[in-house]
């Protein structure tokens, strides 16, 4: 149960921010606790560029859970700018642990609505395939 857990908090840890974002690039670290079980950390960094009204983005990340589960993520992404708002598609693959423990692939759409200087309102859906030790497993968010 606590691999499990564990796993499932990597998962949501892991997954690829929807990108949109205007030209430029970021770093992040990252620390998470579960519940006094297990701690992560992740570095991360995206680079991204826009053109007229096309734009991309690349983003991955390292990180360790309890100093004996690495994790590995790439995603890219591409998006039509429309001014207020960004309509596009992502591809991501993360590893979770060594000799492909736990993988997934994902894609889907992904979109922002700027709502003013301060909000941005955002909604993506992706469809992928999971592989856990005990099997395939169909995956949407």
């Amino acid at each position: 149960m606590k691999k499990t857990a564990l796993l499932a908090a990597a998962a949501a840890l892991f997954v690829a921010t929807p990108a949109l974002a205007q030209s430029g690039g970021s770093v992040g670290l990252n620390y998470t606790s579960i519940e006094d079980d297990a701690e992560a950390f992740q570095l991360d960094g995206a680079f991204g560029s826009a053109s007229g009204s096309f734009g991309w983005q690349i983003d991955a990340g390292l990180g360790q859970i309890e100093d004996d589960v690495d994790t590995q993520t790439i995603a890219g992404h591409a998006y039509w700018n429309g001014g207020a708002w960004r309509l596009g598609g992502v591809f991501a693959y993360t590893n979770i642990g060594e000799d492909d423990d736990a993988s997934e692939t994902a894609y889907g759409i992904e979109g922002t609505w700027d709502l003013g200087s301060q909000a941005v309102l955002l909604g993506s859906y992706t469809i992928g395939e999971a592989d856990f030790v005990s099997g395939d497993v169909d995956t949407s968010s």
